[in-house]
């Protein structure tokens, strides 16, 4: 592909693609049969990548939209996980305008925190509990600041309501 390639787009050539560390962690190599994939060496799909775009228009009203994105399986999240002994945690954000809510704000907000431990359990936590909001207000206030301090007193936590 190349800009004279009508269906071409820039970047088709820039695959989206796992940091060395982690291919190396996972023991990945590169697979190219059918697609941009990286595979275990039991031949098991871990990480995958694709590009999309188009060129529309002529002369100078052309343009072009692209895209790209990578995806992971969740055998493959859990099993670098348990290497690195880390979890993801994941705030989803949502706003909704209502256009005829009587109110002066029109949107509603919603949030969801989701959390993917070591083992691979996943745990959705729509509303804060009690427990997690009172232990917060006993933390200093510049540990409450500290994304690992509160992850660390969240996890605290929640070993000790599955005990």
């Amino acid at each position: 592909m190349d800009e004279y390639d009508p269906y071409g787009i820039d970047g088709a050539n820039e695959w989206i693609k796992p940091h060395e560390d982690i291919m190396h962690d996972l023991e990945l190599t590169f697979s190219n049969a059918d697609g941009k994939k990286w595979i275990t060496q039991d031949n098991i799909v871990v990480f995958s990548s694709r590009n999309w775009g188009a060129t529309f228009g002529r002369g100078r009203h052309r343009y072009s939209e692209k895209g790209s994105d990578s995806k992971c399986s969740r055998e493959g999240l859990k099993s670098l996980f348990q290497r690195r002994k880390k979890s993801l945690i994941i705030l989803v954000k949502a706003e909704k305008y209502h256009e005829h809510k009587e109110t002066d704000n029109k949107f509603i907000n919603k949030s969801v925190v989701v959390i993917m431990s070591a083992n691979g359990e996943i745990r959705v936590v729509q509303k804060l509990p009690k427990v997690i909001k009172d232990a917060a207000e006993k933390m200093q206030p510049h540990h409450r600041c500290n994304i690992m301090d509160c992850y660390n007193m969240v996890l605290k936590l929640l070993k000790k309501e599955t005990n």
